[in-house]
């Protein structure tokens, strides 16, 4: 009996048993067909989705949905080509101009760069608002391009506002260094530079433009000038933009240029005057009489030689330019008449060979006494053929005394033109100068 009690009681367990692990499975059947249908009904909502978007491609729609759709979806896809141009205004301040270097091609400077642009957003604030904000924003990112080497920058951003309440953002850049100027020596030792800083910015020239700031001019401080010995440097300055091209692309450019002209005195006086005393010393050589023309050649090669040391000594302030200057011209004039004049004293000397007038066989005597006979000219068999020569000798000086009289009064108007030029551009001279496309 007991035992028969114990195996009802064992299967009425595992009937138990065997009852909750099918109730087990069928609940993990029913969990799997639920996951198998939501993944249907995905599949099938994305065929229905691809489906729309086909239909929408392939059926044109109307002009308002069509524009609609596209503004929406170039909502955060903003175009700069679309965009206004952020207009920039420039002011440059030369702070000191220091020496002006001609046979390098530079000078150096100390300069500080102001750009100033709009920044609606910031029209509610005060003037006192925390730097990082200013620098997240916009910036035009400018550089001077004609740099030498790199230049540092001590960069400082602020907010102000104008009259209106408008706020703008000003960054100054100042920087200390070698600016490089491709000098025009046509005119020296009269000629005048200008001494340029560009202003070039990162950005293309489709998202800004450069302008001259109207309430501050670009100015140059004359007082600082450390060259002012050998230049003479101007009180207003000159300012134009263009465009550069750089990396490819099209960049703006803000050029601002300090003139100064070259005081000419110091090669006035120490070239200039000794060229003219050398030179007039070369007629004191038709002094010597015409029986010794070694002398005179001899002095004449001396006076050439020291024209030719005065030609490198000029060489020596000057590039290696493939034109010749004003003083160039001086020069190679005087040299050229002091030649003439060697020249001339190498042929009486060939004329007046013979010592004395018995013994006359030179190709000029001869030749007198051939024509003499052929024309009957008894006068010229019995003129002395020195005489002739020294007539003659006397000409050639007249000759050489007008062209070298016409030489340096053609020097001397060209001196006066000059300074009447640069007295009138001086005066012509804008004192708030516009800007001017290149």
């Amino acid at each position: 009996m007991p035992e028969n009690t114990a195996r009802l009681t064992l299967l009425s367990m595992m009937s138990d048993l065997e009852h909750l692990l099918k109730r087990h499975l069928a609940t993990l059947r029913n969990s799997q067909l639920e996951r198998k249908q939501n993944n249907n009904n995905n599949n099938k909502m994305k065929k229905t989705s691809s489906r729309q978007h086909d239909f929408y491609q392939a059926t044109p729609l109307p002009a308002n949905i069509l524009v609609a759709s596209v503004s929406y979806k170039n909502l955060h896809n903003t175009n700069n080509k679309n965009k206004e141009k952020i207009t920039v205004r420039v002011k440059v301040n030369f702070m000191k101009i220091g020496v002006i270097d001609t046979i390098r091609d530079r000078y150096h400077a100390d300069v500080m760069v102001q750009t100033k642009w709009r920044e609606p957003k910031f029209d509610e604030y005060a003037l006192s608002l925390d730097q990082a904000n200013l620098e997240s924003c916009w910036n035009p990112h400018v550089t001077i391009w004609n740099g030498v080497e790199d230049l540092q920058y001590e960069t400082t951003i602020f907010l102000e506002l104008d009259s209106d309440q408008r706020a703008w953002i000003c960054e100054r850049k100042r920087t200390r260094g070698q600016f490089f100027e491709f000098m025009e020596l046509r005119k020296f030792p009269f000629d005048e530079q200008d001494l340029t800083v560009m202003v070039v910015s990162d950005r293309s020239e489709a998202e800004l433009e450069f302008l001259q700031d109207c309430n501050q001019k670009s100015a140059v401080n004359p007082d600082t000038f450390s060259a002012a010995q050998e230049w003479y440097l101007y009180n207003d300055v000159t300012v134009w933009t263009k465009i550069t091209v750089k990396n490819k692309e099209n960049h703006p450019c803000f050029c601002v240029a300090a003139k100064v002209s070259r005081r000419p005195q110091f090669f006035i006086y120490n070239i200039v005057v000794f060229m003219f005393f050398i030179c007039s010393l070369s007629f004191a050589t038709f002094s010597v009489q015409l029986k010794l023309p070694e002398f005179r050649i001899l002095l004449t090669f001396l006076l050439i030689q020291t024209t030719v040391t005065f030609k490198f000594t000029v060489n020596n302030n000057l590039p290696k330019i493939p034109y010749l200057t004003y003083l160039d011209k001086y020069i190679l004039g005087s040299m050229t008449i002091l030649c003439c004049i060697g020249i001339w004293h190498s042929v009486c000397g060939s004329l007046i060979a013979p010592v004395s007038p018995s013994d006359n066989t030179s190709a000029a005597f001869n030749t007198s006494l051939v024509l003499a006979e052929t024309f009957s000219c008894e006068k010229i068999v019995k003129q002395d053929p020195t005489e002739t020569i020294l007539l003659v000798d006397r000409v050639v000086l007249g000759i050489f005394a007008f062209a070298y009289i016409t030489f340096h009064f053609w020097f001397l108007v060209l001196i006066i033109h000059y300074h009447k030029g640069s007295a009138d551009d001086n005066r012509d001279l804008p004192s708030n100068p516009g800007s001017r496309d290149h």
